[in-house]
Formats: structure tokens, C-alpha cells, sequence
């Protein structure tokens, strides 16, 4: 019985899976070909300094650089790697939303194409910078909103209260998205949830706030850079040479 499941998820996946694996292979093999973009190395100095927010950024692109160096240590490598995952995700992403929405096998493979072909996806992929972070989470909330609308199941409310959390914590411009499902609701008859709960409760939830709180941090906040932490303001103007030493592939 097992296999028999195995074999039908396989020949119902295979070619989504097939995306996935070459999104991530054109990345792991040509991540180390050129020098990392000069904003990635603010965005890793960052994370010697965490904090709830800074003048430039919310902190999460601190704590994916630190986790980075961590698992795979101080490589162009390493820090390319999670945007590289992102892009990952957003493919799988893709190819579940178009066969459930009754795309068949041609439909799939020119979404997937799509995306891995893009230029725009294809160097935001290669970037440490929350725009590659900011693309996936924006994906990932039309996701769940399209679960929600299939499913009409209350649990993904809260969801999307948790995704839009994470993606205040990365980028404040998904406020602009928000403010895009919010019209969207009330415009169609996804205003019908506007009498129960789940979406005021998704929007109190502490991983919501949390992202709300962080704006309140920066710019000029108690949690900012140069205040609490005593970094020096020329970190917004980082001078890469102390990082030469630890990213050899190009230097």
C-alpha cells in the first residue's frame, strides 16, 4: 500500500519536483561565480548586532545572516544559500496553486518555467537582500489566501496572520500587499469572515504584532543600531575589506 502511494504522489509531483531540484541546482553551482551585491555585506555585519529593527532594514535579514555563517560557515556559499531556498519554495509553491486550481501537466510545466526562467526571480534568487525574502512571503500569502478560498477553513487565517508577521520582520512593504487582501475582502464575498473571529484574531495574534512592534523600533528607536548596541553609524556605509578574509572565492 505504500508504494502504491509513493508511486501515485510521485507521478502526480514529479514534474513540480523536477522544477524544484533544478531551481536549486542552478543556484548551488553557480552561487560561488561572483562576489556577493555590496549590500550583502551590511546585511551580514548586521547580524554581530541583532536587534529588533534598524534604520535600513527590520531584523530579520540579520538573524538568516547569522544562521547562514552558522550552518555553513563564512562563504559566499552559505549566505547565498537561504534566498536560493527561497526560490525553492516559491517554484513548489507555483506548481501546487496551478494543479489545484485544475492545471494539467502543460499548465504546470509553463508556470514553473516561468519563474525559473525569469531574470528578475533568477538575480533576486542570487541576492542576500529581503527582496528575495519579501517575493516568497508576498507568494506565500496569495497561497494561503487561495487555500482559504477553496477550503473556507478557519485555520488559515491564522496563517496568514503568522506569514504576514515574518514578512513585517523582513520588509515593511508588504504593508502595501495587505492593505491589497484587505480591499480584496471587503470588495467580494470573502467579507462574509468579517462576522466571524479569525480574522481579528489573526491580526492580535503575538507573531503579528511582533512585526508590528519592530516598526515601532526604527528609525531612531530604542532597538536601533548606535544606541543600544553602540555600533558605530559608518556600519550603514560598510567598508567590505574586514570581510576579504572570509569570502575568498572572488577576492
Amino acid at each position: 500500500m505504500l508504494r502504491i502511494t509513493s508511486s501515485a504522489w510521485i507521478r502526480t509531483w514529479w514534474l513540480v519536483l523536477s522544477f524544484s531540484i533544478l531551481k536549486l541546482l542552478l543556484h548551488l553551482l553557480t552561487n560561488t561565480s561572483y562576489e556577493l551585491q555590496r549590500d550583502a555585506f551590511m546585511y551580514i555585519d548586521l547580524g554581530n548586532h541583532l536587534a529588533w529593527g534598524y534604520h535600513s532594514v527590520p531584523p530579520s535579514i540579520a538573524v538568516f545572516a547569522n544562521i547562514s555563517r552558522l550552518l555553513l560557515g563564512d562563504t559566499t556559499f552559505a549566505i547565498r544559500f537561504f534566498p536560493a531556498i527561497a526560490g525553492v519554495l516559491s517554484i513548489i509553491l507555483i506548481g501546487i496553486m496551478v494543479r489545484e486550481a485544475g492545471g494539467g501537466k502543460w499548465a504546470q510545466f509553463f508556470a514553473c518555467l516561468a519563474f525559473l526562467a525569469a531574470p528578475a526571480f533568477l538575480r533576486s534568487n542570487t541576492l542576500f537582500q529581503p527582496v528575495s525574502f519579501n517575493q516568497f512571503y508576498w507568494l506565500l500569502l496569495a497561497f494561503l489566501i487561495f487555500r482559504l478560498i477553496r477550503t473556507r477553513k478557519p485555520f488559515y487565517w491564522y496563517l496568514i496572520g503568522l506569514v504576514a508577521g515574518l514578512a513585517f520582520l523582513n520588509k515593511y512593504s508588504v504593508v502595501f500587499y495587505l492593505f491589497g487582501i484587505i480591499m480584496a475582502v471587503l470588495l467580494t464575498p470573502l467579507r462574509g469572515w468579517l462576522r466571524k473571529p479569525q480574522p481579528y484574531l489573526a491580526c492580535d495574534k503575538p507573531y503579528a504584532r511582533t512585526g508590528r512592534d519592530s516598526a515601532g523600533a526604527c528609525p531612531g528607536g530604542h532597538f536601533s543600531p548606535g544606541t543600544d548596541h553602540d555600533v558605530p553609524p559608518r556600519l550603514f556605509y560598510m567598508d567590505a575589506r574586514p570581510y576579504i578574509y572570509r569570502f575568498p572565492e572572488r577576492w
